[in-house]
C-alpha cells in the first residue's frame, strides 16, 4: 500500500511540475478567444450548426484551373482520360461561370454574404474539384477545421482554404 501512496504522490508532483513548467513559458491566455477575432481575423465570426440559418458562405470561382481538363495529370496515373480527371466530359467553363454567378446571385438576394475564395497564385490543376467546398473544412464554432484531402486530385486544395 506504501508503494501505491509513494506512486500517486510522485504522479501528483509530476502533473504539478508540469504545469508550472507550462506556465512559466507560455504565454497565459488573458481574454477570450472571441474577444482576439477582429484582431486576428478580421472580425467576429463563427458556426455552430450546418443547418441553421446561413449568413456567409464561401464560394470557389470556376477558372483557369479548367483548361488543365483533358492534358496528362500530374497526378497517377498521369492520364489525360476523363476517368483520370473523375470527369465524364471536359466541362464548358462558360457555363460552370455562368451557373457559379447564378449561384452567388441567389445568395446575395437571400441577403447571404458571398466571400469567393482567392485563387490559388500558381494556378494548380487540382482546383478542378474546388466545387466541393464543403469537404475542404467543416464549420466549428469560432472557426472551421481544415480536413486534409485524401485523393490526389485534391491534394493541395487546403491552402487556398485557409
Amino acid at each position: 500500500m506504501a508503494d501505491i501512496e509513494k506512486k500517486t504522490e510522485q504522479y501528483k508532483q509530476s502533473a504539478q511540475d508540469l504545469h508550472d513548467t507550462y506556465n512559466r513559458l507560455h504565454p497565459q491566455v488573458l481574454g477570450e478567444f472571441e474577444d482576439e477575432m477582429s484582431k486576428y481575423w478580421g472580425r467576429k465570426w463563427k458556426a455552430n450548426t450546418t443547418i441553421g440559418k446561413l449568413k456567409t458562405v464561401l464560394l470557389h470561382r470556376p477558372g483557369k484551373e479548367f483548361l488543365s481538363v483533358g492534358k496528362p495529370t500530374p497526378w497517377p496515373p498521369n492520364e489525360s482520360s476523363w476517368r483520370a480527371w473523375r470527369m465524364m466530359e471536359k466541362p464548358d467553363l462558360n457555363e460552370l461561370v455562368k451557373h457559379h454567378e447564378t449561384l452567388v446571385d441567389a445568395f446575395k438576394a437571400e441577403g447571404v454574404e458571398v466571400i469567393i475564395r482567392k485563387p490559388d497564385p500558381w494556378d494548380p490543376p487540382y482546383t478542378v474539384k474546388s466545387i466541393y467546398c464543403d469537404d475542404v473544412a467543416h464549420a466549428a464554432v469560432y472557426g472551421h477545421v481544415i480536413l486534409r484531402m485524401y485523393d490526389s486530385i485534391r491534394k493541395g486544395e487546403e491552402l487556398p482554404t485557409y
